[in-house]
């Protein structure tokens, strides 16, 4: 008998783009999937489409099931809220408004069964942008090559992961408290805190899941700056603490997040010292990308 898998639909006013998740989870190759839809107060026709559709679709699957919050809570919550609602071993998130190529469950399931310690697992990805349908594959091959101490340092530079393919073994993302819910992102923080811990993050070249861009219009910025401040509490909580001895590390994003700062405030009254920075900043990231390509085994505490 096939492994049970928990594919979570993580939904928010998806009524747009839903039903084509939906059918892309229906036609996968492997079998033995539970659906579970989990919607973050939804108040579109999001819940209405779902249950609907899983009325007509329930024989494809083991188990269906519709969870929806008592009032919006946001991404990392809705996460929860779907993963506790699941009783696979093993834990497929996909926002609503994604698509599952349809080897996705079967390619990772083949992976597990030869990576016997992976617990986080990654892969191939498409980009598009919805009106146009036109994108590009994302795989950062060489960061999973690398033990979880490099892959911290190459997280610290907001490189080598893709949350879209992510596909988890829910024993070890309950037993580690799920994803942090005082954060909007989910994503960073639970990367983070799992590199940290020693348990490295797998991936495999295999495309699993075309991600949709969408235009948002006015409403981005917003959302934008909101999920700013959540990456630079990140560093300041999570990161900084771990890299204070890594000095120009530790000096580049402070620089990082001053001039963000200064942007976002269109603070023009040290403009000149905000573009000596800048070069200074530059200058810091050629560096690591130069060392990155050039160091040795004895240089490994400076790698990302």
């Amino acid at each position: 008998m096939s492994e049970l898998v928990s594919v979570v639909v993580i939904s928010y006013n998806s009524d747009k783009f839903i039903l084509e998740t939906l059918e892309s989870i229906k036609i996968q190759t492997f079998q033995t999937i539970e659906l579970i839809i989990s919607d973050d107060f939804s108040t579109d026709n999001t819940i209405e489409i779902a249950k609907k559709w899983c009325e007509e679709n329930k024989f494809r699957f083991s188990r269906v099931e519709i969870v929806v919050a008592a009032k919006n809570t946001g991404i990392a919550a809705n996460c929860n809220q779907g993963v506790k609602a699941a009783t696979g071993n093993w834990v497929k998130l996909i926002a609503a408004d994604d698509i599952l190529e349809k080897n996705c469950i079967q390619n990772n399931i083949n992976f597990v069964n030869e990576t016997p310690n992976a617990k986080v697992i990654y892969s191939k990805v498409f980009v598009f942008d919805n009106e146009t349908r036109f994108g590009a594959e994302y795989f950062p091959e060489k960061f999973f090559k690398k033990t979880a101490k490099q892959q911290f340092f190459r997280l610290c530079n907001g490189r080598g992961y893709f949350i879209p393919s992510l596909f988890i073994f829910r024993e070890f993302l309950l037993q580690n408290g799920g994803f942090d819910e005082t954060f909007l992102i989910e994503d960073v923080p639970f990367l983070m805190r799992t590199v940290l811990s020693g348990e490295k993050l797998y991936g495999f070249d295999k495309l699993t899941v075309f991600y949709r861009i969408c235009k948002q219009g006015s409403a981005t910025q917003t959302i934008n700056i909101k999920r700013y401040n959540d990456v630079k509490r990140v560093y300041n909580e999570i990161i900084f603490p771990q890299i204070e001895n890594h000095f120009l590390l530790y000096l580049r994003w402070k620089i990082h997040f001053f001039l963000i700062d200064a942007k976002i405030k269109n603070d023009k009254r040290k403009k000149f010292s905000q573009f000596i920075l800048k070069i200074f900043y530059k200058l810091i990231v050629l560096y690591y990308v130069i060392l990155d390509s050039f160091s040795k085994d004895n240089l490994e505490r400076w790698r990302y």
